[in-house]
């Protein structure tokens, strides 16, 4: 595939947005290019011109819709407001969220987002933007799509170098992926397997204390089951439930005649003040907690495009939110074992459908 006849570029800045047409049209003469910047209201000043809310869904749903009556479908769309600002590598809902679903009527044959890291949860943010890419590569096999992602080397953005290395990887065969690059180099993300090394369970101590949220869940009993099996453990389980249910009540009952002892605190993991406690408690009760097993989430049958935001980023605060900054804040100073984390394999695998995208 060779690069796009016509690009729609999510890009504000007036000053890149002439850098940008210019630079593409030299480089590929014939080019068609059309922007979209952020605006207060949803806009149309000609036809290669567009403003839009981005907390708008419908303005993205239209926006796309009257480029591809215009020009046609089978562009390269390309989301690059977080190389102007930012904050918007951590606010990842409504512009993606709204984006991809107003990719299903418009059809863009290439969708990639361009983001530079500064810090380590930046540059984990941006990397959590490639489980688009594996699952929605079965929802939409039309549509390429992927992330180029790079460590900031200066204060002041640098947008020609940007085009030139997104024209670089939209115009160049093979199929697009997303890539990171570091240190001068060009990253891909691959799936190597892995051998299971024997003494995988040295870990988990006898009398340690380990702390699983999503406790009440199926998973959680289930890691329950397998910790006090072979040993004597103070398990401190986690979820927003009131108080324990008849057959979690039975369950523990049935871990704590093997030796171990079980508590269960009410807490949502996205909530810090709740988790505090919960560490307090542990405390108090056992000393302290060795490890902690993060298995809490939201399930969610409705179908990505059926989704609304709400829906959508209440099924990613467990495991954004909660899973990996409220927890890691709560247990910083702490003198932990190990840390695990449960997520979906949808991420790295791809979703089948993409029914379940993001669900636990």
């Amino acid at each position: 595939m060779g690069p796009p006849k016509v690009w729609v570029c999510f890009l504000s800045d007036p000053s890149y947005q002439s850098l940008w047409r210019t630079g593409l049209q030299t480089r590929y003469p014939g080019t068609e290019v059309i922007f979209i910047a952020q605006g207060p209201k949803a806009s149309r000043e000609n036809a290669h011109s567009y403003q839009l809310p981005r907390e708008d869904g419908a303005a993205y749903r239209q926006t796309l819709q009257r480029i591809a009556a215009d020009w046609g479908t089978g562009f390269a769309l390309l989301y690059l407001w977080p190389l102007e600002e930012p904050h918007f590598l951590s606010d990842y809902r409504p512009p993606l969220f709204h984006l991809f679903q107003a990719t299903q009527e418009a059809k863009p044959a290439r969708f990639v987002w361009a983001g530079e890291w500064t810090s380590p949860l930046e540059r984990s943010y941006l990397e959590s933007w490639m489980g688009w890419e594996r699952s929605l590569g079965f929802l939409f096999p039309q549509m390429e799509v992927a992330g180029i992602l790079q460590k900031a080397t200066s204060e002041a953005l640098d947008i020609t170098k940007w085009l030139d290395r997104l024209a670089d990887e939209l115009g160049t065969p093979p199929d697009l992926e997303s890539v990171l690059y570091d240190g001068g180099k060009r990253h891909v993300c691959r799936i190597k397997s892995t051998d299971i090394t024997e003494g995988g369970e040295g870990q988990i101590q006898e009398g340690g204390t380990y702390l699983i949220t999503g406790g009440g869940g199926g998973l959680g009993r289930s890691l329950a089951v397998n910790l006090t099996r072979s040993r004597s453990v103070n398990l401190v389980l986690t979820g927003r439930s009131p108080p324990l249910s008849d057959s979690l009540a039975a369950e523990i009952k049935q871990w704590e005649e093997t030796g171990s002892q079980v508590v269960y605190c009410q807490a949502d993991v996205c909530d810090r003040a709740a988790m505090e406690a919960v560490l307090a408690e542990a405390k108090n009760r056992f000393g302290g907690i060795d490890g902690v097993i993060h298995t809490a989430g939201v399930a969610s049958t409705a179908p990505l495009l059926a989704k609304s935001a709400a829906d959508f980023a209440h099924v990613l605060a467990p495991k954004v939110q909660g899973g990996v900054q409220v927890l890691d804040e709560v247990f910083a100073s702490e003198s932990l074992d190990f840390v695990c984390y449960f997520s979906s394999s949808s991420a790295i695998l791809g979703d089948m459908g993409g029914r379940r995208l993001c669900d636990r």
